[in-house]
């Protein structure tokens, strides 16, 4: 799964711009890091808007075209790349994709330790990085939800899961889609609708493009925001 990243700007917006060959922007140009990036938080997306790759924020959580609020019981910041032809995925898969833009991401390792009670879990947060630190793109979907009445409406998204690859395997058994920027124009392309073309993109990322390493368990609380969240915790 992944249910929490970074996106750390350290690259200004022209970069990003230049990088993910942004046409229209649509946030502000003062972007704040963020070291703990969580599902219900506003993520940044790159989409296609008519023809143009477009920079825009959306909620992380999508909400299904035919809830009555602007929320939604079901779990649906992430989704399997083994069951976008089902159900509520489906339609956002053959017609709304995105970038889903992080600099990394956190995954947990649990495991039990002793405890004066018996035995408890221990959630042990660990960093991964794509070549050394640079932002790089989840396949997410991304969906619009409207009120019945056309009053509001609210942009929102999910990351795509996929299989574990050799470096992450030993934390969790899956990990986002990482998507190799070779791939952005087939992914963001809306009149790409071939399930088996799009799914030939959903590929584990490959291992030995990646690094991790563990930090503290201060990052487990999505109330804690700050450069704590990433450092090794090697050097604390």
């Amino acid at each position: 799964m992944c249910g929490a990243a970074t996106f750390l700007t350290q690259d200004n917006l022209q970069t990003l711009i230049s990088d993910f060959r942004v046409a229209r922007v649509n946030v502000g140009h003062d972007l704040r890091p963020n070291y703990n990036l969580r599902p219900t938080q506003n993520a940044l997306l790159v989409r296609n808007v008519d023809g143009e790759r477009v920079l825009e924020e959306a909620r992380w959580w999508l909400v299904p075209h035919f809830e009555p609020e602007p929320k939604t019981k079901l779990t649906t910041f992430n989704a399997r790349s083994d069951r976008l032809m089902q159900g509520m995925f489906r339609p956002c898969f053959l017609t709304s994709r995105a970038l889903f833009l992080v600099d990394g991401y956190y995954e947990w390792l649990k495991r039990e330790s002793p405890s004066s009670s018996g035995k408890s879990l221990e959630r042990l947060p660990h960093r991964f990085l794509v070549e050394k630190g640079k932002h790089f793109a989840l396949a997410g979907l991304y969906s619009l939800w409207k009120s019945r009445d056309g009053s509001v409406e609210l942009p929102t998204c999910s990351v795509i899961t996929t299989d574990a690859n050799p470096l992450c395997a030993p934390v969790h058994d899956r990990m986002p889609v990482i998507l190799d920027p070779a791939s952005y124009d087939d992914w963001l392309d809306p009149q790409n609708r071939d399930p088996k073309r799009l799914q030939s993109l959903l590929a584990p990322f490959p291992a030995d493009r990646m690094t991790m390493y563990p930090v503290s368990t201060f990052v487990n609380s999505n109330r804690n925001n700050s450069p704590e969240c990433i450092a090794p915790l090697e050097r604390r």
